[in-house]
């Protein structure tokens, strides 16, 4: 109540609402339609309603400052801590990639054995074949971004198929290993699609003066870098003020704002170019969507509205003054 307001009133899926009177410095807590309670600011049974309000909700806040970060009492660029966010991301799919992996591996004579004992349906040997193209195209996804090593070739000269003579046993067997391999990449599929996302932004969308977003997490110095179109390599301490309050934002957005979240982003359009401006709001969304978050955005730009205008909630005085969107 400190910011001089009129009213501010959130209503919730279940119809409860929570309704801030800023002239009488109240506050109601609505659980029904004719069933409320009427709080003041300071009073102790205040923090406990709220609570029971608020349940389940997780606010996340992404300010117009977001190069430097303060970390352990030491102010740090922001863009190296959402640098070591993905890469302890990239760490943790890769070692349940391996443990998954290891498991499926290590108790497959067992499983190939009663497979075969019980007599369970098995695919036939076309399909079994398409699986395996399947698991090698996304097995080379996974590669394009670092997500796995590549292959040595001399291990596969040709593509490995069954034929369409082989016996029931050995189509069981097979069955059992396209099923064991999707399971195994499936655990990456996440982080794949958001680090696709976040390059495709940058890359295609955005296009840092013609610095290509590169992953190579097999690199331990520079496992994210940006590339020259003479194919030199630039740390992401080399963007400028307007790419890195890009880059920071949308590391924040693909991989720090998850389900059931209200992100608050504030004023997204700082040092951004206004083409930029142009296709945030499809690329908000469509982060939104993947990570099944809410998102409301505070603006001062009408590049960033674009063609979203349903989307918008002005914000003025009284008297028509201080106009600005939301």
């Amino acid at each position: 109540f400190e910011t001089p307001f009129q009213r501010f009133e959130v209503t919730f899926s279940d119809n409860s609402c929570m309704d801030l009177d800023g002239v009488n410095n109240r506050i109601y807590l609505w659980e029904s339609l004719d069933r409320h309670f009427i709080l003041e600011p300071s009073s102790s049974d205040l923090v406990e309603r709220m609570k029971n309000v608020l349940r389940g909700l997780k606010p996340k806040f992404i300010s117009a400052n977001r190069i430097w970060e303060e970390q352990d009492g030491q102010m740090k660029e922001h863009i190296d801590l959402c640098v070591n966010e993905i890469i302890s991301s990239v760490n943790r799919k890769k070692e349940s990639f391996l443990r998954n992996g290891e498991v499926l591996d290590t108790s497959l004579p067992y499983r190939v054995l009663e497979e075969v004992r019980e007599g369970n349906p098995y695919k036939s040997a076309d399909e079994i074949n398409q699986e395996i193209h399947r698991i090698e195209d996304r097995r080379n996804e996974y590669y394009d971004v670092g997500l796995v090593q590549k292959r040595e070739r001399h291990l596969y000269e040709k593509p490995f198929e069954v034929s369409a003579d082989s016996s029931p046993d050995l189509l069981r067997m097979m069955t059992l290993y396209v099923r064991d391999a999707w399971s195994k990449y499936g655990v990456c599929d996440s982080l794949y699609n958001e680090l696709v996302l976040l390059r495709r932004i940058v890359n295609e969308d955005h296009q840092y003066s013609n610095k290509k977003l590169r992953y190579s997490f097999g690199n331990r110095v520079n496992p994210i870098t940006f590339e020259l179109p003479n194919g030199k390599s630039i740390p992401l301490n080399a963007l400028s003020s307007g790419e890195k309050n890009d880059f920071i934002m949308f590391c924040e957005l693909i991989f720090n704002s998850r389900a059931n979240t209200i992100v608050l982003l504030d004023e997204p359009e700082i040092s951004m170019h206004i083409a930029w401006q142009q296709t945030i709001i499809d690329e908000l969304l469509e982060i939104a969507k993947m990570n099944n978050f809410q998102i409301l955005v505070s603006t001062h730009s009408p590049s960033i509205v674009g063609d979203h205008w349903d989307y918008v909630v002005e914000m003025q005085e009284p008297n028509g003054e201080g106009a600005s969107q939301s």
